[in-house]
């Protein structure tokens, strides 16, 4: 299992930006035990992480340990598919709720911080798309001792 990288997904916004996509998101005060996200099911809105200790989970398997800065769910602001994981509070805390209708029509409007969004969703999705393509790439090339689909499985899971 992985945390996830500690740069803040605000951080990688200017101030004018950050502020905007403060003001268009829900405040969402959570407490030990909260199911934030449910896996499976429809996916409209991002959370980005303010302050407490998330798991994200995929069935009983644990897939990332994320806190502060992280964001999670925000593939659902551009693909309205399935919620590939649950995510569950590990202590209280608090995050800001961002929705994909509010995405859109930002972008719809040209808005700079949606482009601003969308470049750092693109980012995300890229960077873990290249963990899984090394970690296939190494298997396939120089299997490791834990090897066959297993081994793959488990450093799958440890990069998400």
């Amino acid at each position: 299992m992985a945390a996830e990288n500690t740069k803040s997904f605000l951080d990688s916004l200017n101030s004018r930006e950050r502020s905007e996509l403060l003001e268009r998101s829900t405040t969402r005060e959570f407490k030990t035990g909260d199911l934030l996200i449910v896996e499976g099911s429809t996916g409209d809105s991002m959370l980005v992480i303010d302050s407490g200790k998330l798991n994200v989970n995929r069935g009983e398997l644990t897939l990332a340990q994320v806190g502060k800065g992280a964001v999670v769910g925000e593939m659902s602001l551009l693909d309205p598919a399935a919620r590939s994981a649950s995510v569950i509070a590990t202590s209280k805390g608090k995050a800001y709720e961002f929705q994909r209708e509010t995405f859109l029509a930002m972008l719809q409007a040209g808005d700079s911080t949606s482009l601003a969004l969308l470049r750092l969703l693109t980012e995300t999705v890229c960077t873990r798309l290249g963990r899984v393509n090394k970690m296939v790439q190494d298997e396939v090339v120089k299997p490791q001792k834990e090897g066959g689909f297993r081994g793959l499985w488990n450093r799958i899971r440890s990069a998400l």
